[in-house]
């Protein structure tokens, strides 16, 4: 049997997942739950769905299609009806930034909001 490698590998528990979205429906920012659902349901990191284009959504084949990834090798998401039906979200269609997908966020409210919900829903290592 071939060794796993090395490196942290962690999913959230139901319960934690349940949390942090409560949590986020909590948020006065309208685009806090729509985000961290879809990064809930895609796996994706916070850059990956940050830097998001829709050219890179293959909605017909179901992907997400990643160019530029933490390991440096492009890759498929699966977009699964989840994921996919965060999409549409009134937030999206309204502000997302001309070709990003995702709604229109500076990293430094978005770091600002993460230090809210994790003090709010701290999660374990």
């Amino acid at each position: 049997m071939e060794k796993e490698p090395e490196g942290r590998l962690r999913w959230l528990t139901p319960e934690e997942a349940n949390r942090l979205l409560d949590v986020c429906r909590e948020s006065r920012n309208a685009d806090l739950l729509d985000l961290v659902e879809f990064g809930l349901f895609t796996g994706l990191r916070q850059g990956e769905e940050l830097s998001l284009t829709w050219d890179r959504v293959d909605r017909a084949r179901g992907v997400i299609l990643l160019d530029v990834t933490k390991n440096g090798r492009r890759r498929e998401v699966p977009l699964n009806s989840r994921a996919d039906a965060v999409l549409p979200s009134p937030a999206w269609k309204r502000r997302y930034r001309q070709g990003w997908l995702t709604p229109s966020c500076r990293s430094h409210t978005l770091s600002l909001m993460s230090r809210v919900v994790y003090r709010k829903c701290p999660l374990r290592p």
